[in-house]
């Protein structure tokens, strides 16, 4: 890894407010790749989330300045690990669908897997190819054009059975898995987006199965330490975006309650693809 001198972040938030713009952007992403899946471009949902990612990139300052392959991309990336800034291979990803994979082996057999705030179901899908465990699978979105672009997608995932329901972290409500014994849980980059989760949050989740585990890849390592001079940066990205404040502080209160053990929580440990907003680790299970 190279370090960079990022200096200061400039924070950019939506004049209508991260709710609504989730709500564009997600129908517009949608409208897009299902005239490319009626046209028959993909033969399967790993071809089409591939097409969409590569849609979605845009490159950052940092790696603009490098070299480039052949076709434009830069070949290195933006990236920062335990506060400190970084410059990263281009094509290298965070590998947050080969973690859950893994840890659905390991912890596991579940009898559930439940994404909440799934948008177009990337995370999901992935973890299908490479867990190639069958499911149930499950979304939990509130954006109608992200739920309509995964329910598209998913006959393309053959074998995979995964169905996608409206769901709000404001009002935390899994009833649509039915009835099971042992789920998984987790979120990517998606509580980020609520300022305050509440203080049943938690209470709330693990009240849907006998046994819960959850696991949590959110950008909250300035809520549990300082790793790094970017962390403080990250802090005041997050207040002023209006995004989280209170997921460590809500995730021990389940704790200190007996609602939830905390089995692992670790600040800033992946290779993140916003510099401004590292991932965190944390997983649970309830008690």
């Amino acid at each position: 890894m190279l370090p960079i001198d990022i200096g200061d972040f400039t924070v950019s938030t939506p004049d209508e407010g991260w709710r609504d713009y989730y709500h564009k952007a997600w129908q517009d992403l949608c409208d897009k790749a299902v005239a490319a899946i009626d046209a028959g471009q993909f033969q399967n949902a790993f071809q089409a989330v591939r097409w969409i990612e590569r849609s979605e990139v845009t490159d950052q300052p940092a790696a603009d300045k490098g070299s480039r392959f052949p076709g434009g991309r830069p070949m290195m990336r933006d990236s920062s690990f335990r506060g400190n800034g970084c410059l990263v291979p281009r094509f290298s990803d965070p590998g947050y669908p080969a973690l859950l994979a893994d840890l659905m082996e390991h912890c596991g057999p579940f009898d559930a897997v439940v994404e909440i705030g799934s948008g177009w179901g990337r995370n999901l899908f992935d973890i299908f190819y490479h867990s190639a465990w069958p499911g149930p699978y499950f979304g939990g979105e509130l954006t109608s054009g992200g739920r309509q672009l995964a329910t598209r997608l998913s006959p393309l995932a053959g074998g995979m059975e995964v169905s996608f329901h409206a769901y709000d972290h404001t009002q935390p409500d899994l009833s649509f898995i039915g009835a099971r014994q042992n789920v998984l849980v987790y979120s990517v980059h998606s509580l980020e987006q609520v300022a305050m989760l509440g203080d049943d949050f938690f209470d709330r989740l693990c009240s849907f199965a006998p046994k819960m585990t959850g696991v949590h890849i959110e950008p909250f390592g300035f809520q549990i330490e300082q790793p790094g001079p970017l962390t403080q940066q990250h802090a005041v990205v997050n207040r002023e975006r209006g995004w989280n404040q209170d997921f460590a502080k809500t995730l021990h209160s389940a704790q200190d309650r007996g609602i939830v053990q905390i089995d692992s929580i670790a600040a800033e440990i992946f290779l993140s693809s916003d510099i401004t907003n590292p991932s965190s680790f944390a997983m649970w299970t309830s008690a």
